[in-house]
């Protein structure tokens, strides 16, 4: 018998590991995902994207969550600090 279970990352269970959940609330696993696609791959991959632009997380996400949306109003200048272009978390 098959079973399928569509999850996402979203989802408290997604990341679950033996030694319990690293990421317990939805704020961390957001920031996880926008971390994970938009700094940490490009970091580690010469400056690639994980992001293609192909738009299949905006028609599939479970929660309809717009990755466009959200970069947008990440670049925004009330989430800058106005004198040096950093972020609230120290990045430009």
């Amino acid at each position: 018998k098959r079973f399928r279970c569509w999850d996402s990352c979203m989802y408290s269970e997604f990341t679950k590991m033996s030694a319990g959940q690293p990421r317990l609330t939805q704020t961390e696993r957001f920031r996880q995902r926008f971390m994970h696609k938009l700094v940490y791959y490009p970091t580690n991959n010469n400056g690639l994207f994980s992001c293609v632009g192909c738009g299949r997380c905006l028609a599939k996400c479970p929660i309809n969550m717009n990755i466009v949306k959200v970069m947008k109003a990440l670049a925004k200048p009330q989430n800058r600090d106005c004198e040096n272009g950093e972020t609230p978390e120290g990045r430009k």
